[in-house]
């Protein structure tokens, strides 16, 4: 579960309530993670390669983004998207 750490929207509700769903329905791990404000497509990219481990044939990777975002056009390469 993702969600913007300086989070303007107040998604907290609406990723609990999605966390519960999972874990009372259907017995998911759940692991709910806040993207910094500084440095957040380097940490981000970090923070997924570190999730993407788990990966295996028998595994079912969810990733949940509750948020908004806005293209980041002073950069080329790559595309960054900012809260």
């Amino acid at each position: 579960m993702l969600s913007w750490e300086d989070d303007d929207l107040n998604v907290l509700f609406e990723i609990r309530e999605l966390e519960n769903i999972f874990l009372a329905s259907y017995r998911y791990a759940v692991e709910s993670w806040r993207i910094p404000s500084e440095k957040p497509a380097t940490r981000l990219q970090v923070r997924l390669a570190e999730f993407v481990e788990y990966d295996g044939p028998e595994t079912l990777l969810i990733v949940y983004y509750a948020g908004h975002a806005i293209q980041d056009e002073q950069r080329s390469e790559p595309p960054v998207w900012i809260s």
